[in-house]
């Protein structure tokens, strides 16, 4: 290598060195937004020169593939931060954010304090990253929005959000999702939207699903062939918007769901009309299939599951009332023998006292038994004095 490139580079070097990023000045004060931040070692996160006490933070088209713990040393009284475009791979979240936006990223994991207090973080977004799976965010308990769409995510626990009890709005949209699981009587209180939008959904079984709150469903451009009204009802009895559109419909199981809606006063929401292909026809701007036989089958099969659920809430009834009954006899039992063994105890007690009876009277009976024969002694002694004749003496 020629001294000329070495001494270019050493240049080059300095010349990022001494970089320093510091607000835009055509923001308002109350934001500070930071453009093309290079952040790949420790020291440059010392070029960050922020105004004292900044609330708003933005990051915006850099390379800062470790946001690590370390950077909040600079942003030390920043409660809403945005992280965008910035090829940011790692991310270590922060207690005291409020507001955190990390969309548009390399994002495959999070980072969090061990003991961190998370109760201020409300909104959370991280669309437009690499997730494969939900990221750890049962700490996360006070987050009211969470966005992870546009991501790689293909299965989803929905037990993962059980802790987050005051979120409001879900968008798992755009994903690969394929299947749900979850616990029976799972509950988010407060889940008011939900949005599925563009995954590879081709059933849902909403029969343990428990949101009462929800509003508004979205499970448009998925590939769902059939979904029965009642579990709508079932699973979120305060439905007012629908989403179902570019779907694989059944158009007799589509029919039956567009008049459920409409009796349950449901609004379906649907794109701008479109030309339904040719072997299909539009119901309310939802193109279907026509075919009596898929409708049989579907329909058949959703009553097997429905006969399959009912069983299987009958068995586990029955097996809970014999859970409490085996508890009722046990703690009868347990009962009796506690009864049983003072019983026992009792009856030893009187097993003792019998035999110092038994001894008692047998010396009584002896006792009497010497009295009466001393008395037949004393009677036969003066029967005896009686009967001796008198001695007369003559002289």
């Amino acid at each position: 290598m020629s001294i000329f490139i070495i001494l270019s580079l050493i240049l080059l070097q300095d010349a990022y060195a001494q970089n320093i990023y510091e607000c835009s000045k055509s923001n308002p004060e109350d934001v500070c937004i930071l453009r093309n931040v290079q952040v790949l070692s420790l020291a440059d996160i010392s070029s960050i020169e922020l105004p004292a006490e900044q609330s708003t933070v933005q990051f915006l088209d850099g390379n800062i593939p470790d946001f690590g713990e370390s950077i909040y040393e600079q942003l030390e009284t920043t409660t809403n931060l945005t992280i965008t475009r910035s090829g940011v791979g790692k991310l270590f979240v922060a207690p005291l954010l409020t507001y955190l936006n990390a969309s548009w990223n390399k994002l495959t994991r999070l980072e969090r304090a061990p003991q961190g207090d998370y109760g201020g973080l409300r909104v959370l977004a991280l669309a437009h990253n690499q997730f494969d799976r939900i990221p750890n965010i049962k700490d996360f308990t006070a987050v009211e929005q969470l966005d992870l769409s546009y991501n790689a995510i293909n299965f989803v626990n929905l037990n993962l959000f059980g802790r987050l009890q005051k979120l409001r709005t879900l968008d798992l949209s755009h994903n690969k999702i394929r299947s749900f699981d979850v616990e029976k009587g799972f509950r988010l209180a407060h889940l008011a939207e939900l949005r599925l939008v563009d995954n590879q959904l081709q059933e849902l079984d909403f029969t343990d699903w428990k949101l009462s709150q929800l509003a508004t469903l979205d499970i448009s451009s998925n590939l769902l062939l059939y979904l029965n009204g009642e579990d709508l009802h079932a699973a979120f009895p305060m439905l007012k918007t629908l989403g179902l559109q570019e779907n694989q419909w059944n158009c007799r199981g589509l029919s039956k769901l567009i008049e459920f809606a409409q009796n349950k006063s449901i609004t379906l929401s649907t794109s701008s009309p479109r030309q339904c292909t040719a072997n299909r026809t539009s119901l309310q701007g939802i193109c279907c299939l026509e075919s009596y036989v898929n409708y049989v089958t579907l329909h058949s099969q959703w009553e097997i599951r429905k006969l399959q659920r009912e069983m299987q809430t009958m068995n586990e009834t029955l097996v809970q009332k014999l859970a409490v009954v085996r508890e009722q006899q046990g703690a009868q039992i347990t009962i009796l023998e506690q009864k049983l063994s003072l019983q026992e105890k009792q009856i030893g007690h009187m097993k003792q006292h019998l035999l110092a009876m038994a001894g008692m009277i047998e010396d009584l009976i002896e006792e009497l038994y010497l009295r009466e024969m001393d008395e037949e002694r004393e009677r036969h002694q003066a029967s005896s004095r009686q009967q001796q004749p008198a001695v007369k003496i003559v002289f």
